[in-house]
């Protein structure tokens, strides 16, 4: 349901959480490890405002949301690809991983701010 990045790791590490309470209780948990005392996470709003203002390393996405970009704009990468046909993808796209499996993303992509959101961690914090 939802994916937990940290994108200071290298590769990032990836939280598999399942459901909202996962969530809150996940980052409850970040909370009390950075002593922010003053902060209680009671609902999934508060585990995301956490995660969005006091956690620069973390970002938070909506696994569905992933796949259906990926889905959009996306093409799968293939076994036993010739090399040539390689080279000439990673010219103008980057390869990712999502859920084990690698794919192509375009460049020069019209994207919503949702959508660049999504490409920029599965480009930058996600790359293959």
């Amino acid at each position: 349901m939802y994916s937990l990045i940290n994108n200071l790791e290298i590769p990032a590490a990836i939280y598999k959480l399942n459901s909202d309470a996962e969530l809150i209780d996940k980052v409850s948990k970040i909370v009390i490890e950075n002593e922010d005392f003053d902060f209680s996470v009671l609902g999934i709003s508060d585990a995301k405002e956490y995660i969005e203002d006091y956690c620069d390393n973390l970002d938070l996405v909506v696994d569905s949301e992933v796949e259906q970009f990926l889905e959009d704009h996306a093409i799968e990468v293939k076994e036993n690809e010739p090399d040539h046909y390689v080279e000439l993808m990673m010219d103008n796209h980057k390869c990712t991983e999502w859920n084990g499996k690698q794919y192509y993303i375009s460049d020069s992509l019209d994207l919503t701010d949702d959508e660049e959101y999504i490409y920029d961690i599965l480009v930058y914090a996600l790359h293959v």
